[in-house]
This record gives structure tokens, C-alpha cells and sequence, in this order.
């Protein structure tokens, strides 16, 4: 998650909950504008997918809209990664 930018930004803190941190965007923009753009057309034309159900449960959960797609972002990259390191196409 590094690599792309999506890893969360910490900030030391008393009264800090760990929740709700930005993203650090240090690492490959073109990557991370990619996912972004392929998890909005997801949404858009298959709502019942896999990714397209766990970011509308993450918007029920309470995040805003844009920070559950960047979930989404997330384990799309992880989906994708695990794709490529096992040498398996992806099957729903």
C-alpha cells in the first residue's frame, strides 16, 4: 500500500483514535489515480461485486463516500497483488 500511497498517515498523538487518518499520497499517483477511477466505475456498473459491496458497507458503516472508496481502492490493490504473486486470473 506504500508503494501506490494508501497506506494511512500517522500522527502521534495523546488523543489521537487512529481513526478517520489520511492517506500519505507518497507513492505512485498514476496508480493510485487508477484504482480510484477503476472503484468509481465499479460502483457504477456492478454495484453487486465484491468491491462494489464492501464500499457500500463501509459508506453504511459511516465513512464518507470519498474515504470508502478509498477503501475500496485498497483492497483492490490487494486483490490484484495476490493475483500476481499467485498466478491466478480473478473469478468472483
Amino acid at each position: 500500500m506504500a508503494y501506490i500511497g494508501l497506506d494511512p498517515m500517522v500522527r502521534q498523538s495523546g488523543k489521537n483514535t487512529g481513526e478517520h487518518l489520511h492517506i500519505t499520497k507518497k507513492g505512485n499517483k498514476f496508480l493510485r489515480c487508477t484504482l480510484y477511477l477503476c472503484v468509481t466505475n465499479i460502483l457504477t456498473h456492478y454495484p453487486d461485486s465484491k468491491i462494489g459491496k464492501f464500499v457500500t458497507k463501509k459508506k453504511n458503516d459511516g465513512l464518507c463516500p470519498k474515504a470508502a472508496k478509498i477503501a475500496g481502492c485498497t483492497k483492490l490493490a490487494r486483490i490484484i497483488y495476490s493475483m500476481m504473486t499467485n498466478g491466478v486470473c480473478y473469478s468472483e
